[in-house]
């Protein structure tokens, strides 16, 4: 199978991760998308994160309706902080025959080199970049950080698809997409400010912070 994998904190889940989500699955022709929530990420301040309880049960209720999407609770069950490495191993241990494609945006991936292990993450998994309106016209290669430049051994287009070859055989597939702008900063911010968060996370999901109070404290 050709399983997409989406990781962060979900602090919350909103449209624009599922428009994300979707969009990438349809492109990529993708059996399913797995979203991975962290327990603790390493490069984000833990102090606004509502429990792992929490951000789990508002990504089951976003994706329930979804046949292609999934939850895996894979981070949540392991000891902090998340890293991705970590998990690509677990995952390609536990279903070797499964092809994984870690999903992420343009500006994470230029970052990437403050991952940890980052020169073995393709080992495990082939990358996709998320363009966004606004990247489309970019040279892709100045996007990538300058310890990652050499890892590459060539690239190609395929049916308009930006690919870049890695040494150890796996892809860096940069896909445009649509998508929605949005930021869990921002709904985050207008809970704290009393306003209406409708049409930016789903219903339930609305439905589930308010019952629950959260982030009624958050300030931005």
């Amino acid at each position: 199978m050709k399983i997409g994998l989406m990781g962060g904190t979900f602090n919350p889940v909103h449209l624009g991760h599922l428009r994300a989500a979707e969009e990438t699955r349809e492109i990529l022709e993708l059996d399913e998308i797995c979203f991975i929530p962290a327990l603790t990420p390493p490069h984000k301040d833990s102090k606004d994160i509502v429990s792992a309880k929490h951000r789990l049960k508002m990504l089951q209720l976003a994706t329930e309706e979804n046949q292609f999407f999934k939850v895996d609770e894979i981070e949540l069950k392991r000891k902090a902080p998340s890293y991705t490495i970590d998990t690509l191993k677990e995952l390609k241990k536990s279903k070797p025959d499964n092809e994984y494609f870690f999903i992420v945006g343009t500006e994470l991936f230029t970052r990437i080199d403050t991952w940890k292990s980052y020169k073995t993450l393709f080992k495990y998994a082939n990358f996709v970049i998320l363009n966004r309106p606004g990247y489309y016209e970019i040279d892709l290669s100045n996007l990538f950080p300058l310890a990652l430049k050499n890892e590459f051994r060539y690239s190609y287009k395929e049916n308009e698809i930006d690919v870049f070859e890695h040494k150890d055989s796996k892809k860096l597939i940069f896909i445009n997409i649509n998508g929605i702008k949005l930021s869990s900063t921002k709904i985050r911010s207008f809970i704290h400010q009393n306003k209406s968060i409708r049409y930016l996370v789903t219903e339930k999901i609305q439905e589930y912070i308010l019952k629950n109070k959260l982030y009624s404290e958050v300030k931005k």
